[in-house]
């Protein structure tokens, strides 16, 4: 009987031995092999118990393309770990010979300098994609991700990218979290971000980034963090991260900002913080009502100011109203290049010539413009009259066989009525077409 048991304990040894190649260690559902080359991983990963691995780690080989056809058989695989080799593409075919697959790492690959939508266009069932450190540097082409569309994870950081589409992040609307740390990217395009619907930390730092335009982060409902730090911002624009309803923290330190509109953060009342820290920043009455509007009662507004040479190096949180002699004017909302002027405590905006309303923000009609609509409703009434006149004519002489088979009052009032409708229809026609080109 001791005989049997020590023979099925020394069976089971030998088969856990055989599962775990020499190369590989096994452990727990994870498997890590090293020493492997082009030539020895698929006899390696034949030897391997395929229905229980979760994660492969195939990290620090010397692997320089990798067949996804080889994992066919890991039907519970979960994630892939090709980090620290020699790819020079991402491996294909991803969801069809592994669709249990959900995290690919492929950090630190040298040669890996374009990511295609071939590529990534069989991965559907992905939901972590780590390139970070390698050498990307295309044109990240619209619709290259189109088909990913379970990514919550995207890491692009510390690559070569410079340049990315429009609409290169189509279809990504689970994506959680997006890092495109210290890459050369110059310029965002309006809208870039607006398909991540579920986005919530945005990572642009060190980057060559000189203008945010309007419109790149505006309305991102989700979003709590956006870093980017160590760019060489120089200006804001007015809309640049309007709207953003769940924000924490937006990282500007590190830039060359000296000041920025104050729309650019309107209806976004950040919870943590604004940092500025490590820009040359000139302090005036705007900031301090820009702390006002813009953060909530635990925000905070970090950095110091450079200018104006009283306030070199005091913190933006510590400067007040009245050592800036800032009057209420200095925070009015007047648009349209409006005058405010002080009366009593309040202020009124006086506005140009065009505008009106209490910050001037709506356009008005000018006086010739009224003139000439009055003297067209003048001519639409005089013509409705002389079209009467002539209808009761026209019944007159034919005596009842016209058209008219009514009264004579009767057609003389049908005429009027008629002719107003229409003249009045072409006017309003007339009306709405004017003023969609004046406010085109």
């Amino acid at each position: 009987m001791k005989f049997l048991l020590i023979l099925l304990v020394f069976c089971l040894v030998s088969s856990t031995v055989q599962e775990c190649p020499f190369q590989c260690e096994c452990a727990d559902h994870k498997v890590k092999c090293s020493l492997l080359t082009d030539q020895s991983v698929a006899g390696v990963l034949r030897r391997l118990s395929t229905n229980s691995i979760k994660k492969l780690d195939l990290s620090k080989n010397v692997l320089t393309s990798f067949n996804m056809v080889l994992l066919k058989d890991f039907t519970k695989l979960e994630t892939l770990v090709l980090n620290e080799n020699k790819l020079s593409s991402v491996p294909s075919g991803i969801s069809h010979h592994v669709p249990s697959l959900k995290k690919l790492h492929i950090r630190h690959n040298s040669l890996l300098r374009n990511l295609t939508k071939h590529a990534l266009g069989g991965a559907y069932n992905l939901e972590v994609l780590d390139v970070k450190d390698s050498s990307i540097s295309n044109l990240l082409h619209d619709g290259i991700f189109y088909n990913n569309s379970k990514l919550t994870v995207l890491n692009l950081a510390s690559n070569k990218i410079a340049a990315m589409e429009k609409y290169v992040f189509a279809g990504l609307r689970k994506l959680v979290s997006l890092d495109l740390n210290n890459n050369r990217i110059s310029d965002l395009r309006p809208g870039t971000f607006k398909p991540l619907n579920s986005i919530q930390r945005i990572l642009i730092n060190s980057n060559n980034l000189i203008h945010i335009h309007n419109q790149v982060f505006t309305g991102l409902k989700s979003v709590k963090l956006i870093s980017l730090t160590g760019n060489q911002l120089r200006a804001l624009g007015p809309q640049a991260f309007q709207s953003l309803p769940n924000v924490t923290t937006i990282s500007l330190a590190d830039n060359s900002l000296e000041s920025f509109s104050k729309s650019a953060f309107k209806y976004s009342y950040i919870s943590k913080e604004i940092d500025l820290r490590g820009n040359p920043i000139h302090c005036s009455c705007f900031i301090t009502s820009f702390e006002l509007r813009t953060l909530n009662s635990q925000g905070k507004l970090n950095g110091a100011c450079l200018t104006p040479l009283q306030f070199t190096g005091r913190s933006l949180k510590s400067i007040k109203r009245n050592e800036l002699g800032c009057t209420t004017c200095d925070f009015n909302e007047c648009k349209n290049n409006a005058t405010c002027i002080i009366k009593d405590d309040y202020y009124f905006c006086q506005c140009l010539k065009g505008y009106q309303g209490k910050f001037c923000q709506t356009i008005t009609e000018d006086e010739d413009s009224t003139i000439l609509w009055v003297v067209i409703l003048i001519i639409i009434v005089l013509v409705a009259v002389i079209c009467s006149v002539i209808g009761w004519w026209y019944h007159r002489k034919q005596k009842g066989l016209s058209f008219c088979v009514i009264t004579k009052t009767q057609c003389c009032c049908c005429c009027f009525i008629t002719v107003v409708i229409l003249c009045l229809l072409l006017f309003f026609m007339l009306r709405i077409v004017s003023y969609m080109y004046e406010h085109a």
